[in-house]
């Protein structure tokens, strides 16, 4: 089976989340938005759509994301996976009809999210601890678009998770280890500085974190390949039986 891999900005790729796709048995194909000018003529099983500095709304500034919107769009109501992390998230948010707007305050660094009644209901976080321990890095929020449904929340940014048709976003970034932090923190420096970021700190905490932050990711990617992609329906049991069920975090 086959991933497509939106990739909209050259240091925001899909790390370890890639990485556990590749595990399970996915085949990838990455498509570099940032610098597109059309549509890839591309064709998957599944979508991937990743974070990125800019805004939904920049369509001016990066083109890009008119076509990509509208591909999201397509893919998402005819009923295909799809997992959009931050701007993905975003991305899937306003294709869906929602609305992407900034949040009362930025979250960069490590977090909690706390799952709602529907996420604790959900197949994407069977076998996830709750609150779920998370990276984010962010100034905007979307809101829940209309038919789809709340999975996550927290007390900085109301909109953590939700679910429309088969396509999930997820405003906090399931990818990231320390190496990709310090990636981005060199990339982002002068918007770190600015917002008086401890980068510092953020990379020491990591210390603590990182296997957690990679069985998080692991098992994540593991139930949406079980329950969306290898299931016609969200409803059906898995029949992925290649895919271990072991490893699940308490």
């Amino acid at each position: 089976m086959k991933l497509l891999i939106f990739q909209n900005y050259p240091c925001e790729d899909a790390a370890l989340a890639g990485a556990a796709f590749e595990e399970y048995g996915m085949d990838i194909e990455v498509i570099d938005c940032y610098h597109s000018k059309r549509p890839p003529d591309a064709e998957g099983d599944a979508l991937l759509v990743l974070g990125g500095p800019m805004n939904v709304y920049e369509e001016g500034k990066y083109a890009f994301l008119k076509w990509e919107t509208e591909w999201i769009r397509d893919w998402a109501e005819d009923g295909r996976p799809m997992l959009g992390l931050c701007l993905g998230a975003q991305l899937l948010s306003k294709a869906a009809g929602g609305k992407v707007t900034q949040n009362p305050a930025r979250e960069i660094g490590h977090f909690e999210v706390c799952l709602t009644k529907a996420g604790l209901e959900d197949p994407l976080f069977m076998g996830i601890r709750n609150p779920i321990p998370v990276v984010q890095w962010h100034q905007d929020t979307f809101s829940i678009p209309p038919g789809g449904i709340l999975l996550a929340t927290s007390e900085t940014c109301k909109n953590q998770a939700f679910r429309i048709y088969r396509a999930i976003g997820l405003q906090f970034h399931l990818e990231i280890n320390r190496e990709k932090m310090a990636a981005w923190i060199h990339e982002y420096v002068n918007d770190s500085d600015k917002h008086g970021i401890d980068t510092t700190g953020i990379l020491d905490d990591f210390a603590g974190k990182e296997i957690i932050y990679d069985n998080v990711c692991r098992t994540m990617i593991r139930n949406f390949i079980r329950y969306e992609v290898t299931s016609s329906t969200k409803s059906t049991p898995p029949f992925a039986a290649s895919i271990p069920m072991s490893g699940f975090m308490d």
